[in-house]
């Protein structure tokens, strides 16, 4: 007689159970592996997209970062040549009445308020942070425009633009009150800001 257990038998019947359990078994782990695989087909795009993004960002960051270097450059370079040193001094130190001004000076003073004015757009526009300017040449910005303001108001009022070297007047109005609030000197005055008692 065969040991073989009769399709009859109670221990086939459990076996038959088993073995199906086992088929069932062997169905879900692939059926798993499937749904696993859908979900990363769904989500490694997105994940590919998100890296993109953020070295996209990155990439801004820093070309906008090297066109700042590259705008602060020729702003250092330009302000300390000699000859823009001497004709920062001579019209700081000019203190004729406008009627006086020969040619040289008021072409100095032209030139001078060009160059800040193209600063104040510089930083109006985010090429340059204020912060950098205001630390680096808020002084000098002030005293250029306590020196050039009467020729500006003067081409103001011929032109009829009031609104010229605005961006050079915001500048310097800036600056100055950076350096009230910092209490830095100002004209070798130190200026403090009140201090209200309560």
């Amino acid at each position: 007689m065969s040991s073989r257990p009769t399709s009859d038998s109670p221990r086939s019947l459990r076996c038959y159970s088993a073995s199906s359990a086992v088929c069932r078994r062997d169905t879900q782990l692939p059926q798993l592996l499937l749904d696993i695989v859908d979900v990363l087909r769904d989500t490694v795009p997105a994940l590919s997209v998100a890296v993109a993004v953020v070295y996209g960002l990155r990439q801004l960051r820093h070309n906008a970062r090297s066109r700042e270097q590259q705008a602060l450059q020729k702003v250092f370079e330009d302000m300390v040549t000699d000859e823009r040193y001497n004709r920062r001094t001579r019209v700081m130190l000019n203190k004729k009445p406008l009627e006086d001004w020969d040619p040289e000076e008021i072409r100095d003073a032209e030139r001078e308020l060009e160059r800040f004015q193209q600063l104040g757009f510089f930083v109006r526009h985010n090429f340059l942070r204020p912060r950098l300017i205001l630390e680096m040449y808020s002084i000098l910005t002030i005293r250029m425009w306590d020196a050039t303001e009467p020729f500006i108001q003067k081409e103001r009022d011929e032109m009829g633009a009031a609104n010229f070297a605005g961006d050079f007047e915001k500048l310097a109005e800036r600056c100055r009150r950076y350096r009230l609030r910092k209490g830095f000197s100002i004209d070798g005055i130190v200026a403090r800001r009140s201090i209200v008692e309560s």
